[in-house]
């Protein structure tokens, strides 16, 4: 039996919506994208991405598409009951400084709607 991912599930259908729903915007597949930082991996594996700058708590995905006041948008993707770690607390506590909107999610339809509100500018008024 196929092992559960909903977090993965939930992550492949905002791409999907994006895909479809942002064609107009010039490079849409590039603006929106994960940043693969967790998941189960062995040693050898481990050491050779935090040589290459992973890093814990950074969160899923990013929205390089600066709006208002804000540089881009991070979102943290998470499945209730699930709550962001402190590194995630903290990583995003950093983001905000330097001037990124950043978004903890529980669902796709949170998702999908914060995307949303970032680019009209909802989400500063």
């Amino acid at each position: 039996m196929p092992r559960r991912e909903p977090e993965h599930d939930l992550q492949a259908m905002v791409v999907q919506w994006w895909s479809y729903n942002h064609r107009k915007l010039s490079a849409p597949e590039c603006l929106l994208f994960a940043i693969p930082n967790g998941g189960m991996r062995n040693r050898v594996v481990a050491a050779k991405l935090k040589a290459e700058g992973v890093r814990p708590g950074v969160p899923d995905m990013m929205l390089a598409m600066p709006r208002e006041k804000y540089c881009g948008l991070f979102i943290e993707h998470k499945i209730k009951p699930n709550k962001p770690s402190e590194e995630q607390i903290e990583f995003i506590e950093h983001l905000s400084m330097q001037g990124y909107q950043v978004a903890v999610s529980y669902s796709y339809d949170e998702t999908v709607k914060c995307i949303s509100s970032y680019l009209s500018g909802e989400l500063f008024k």
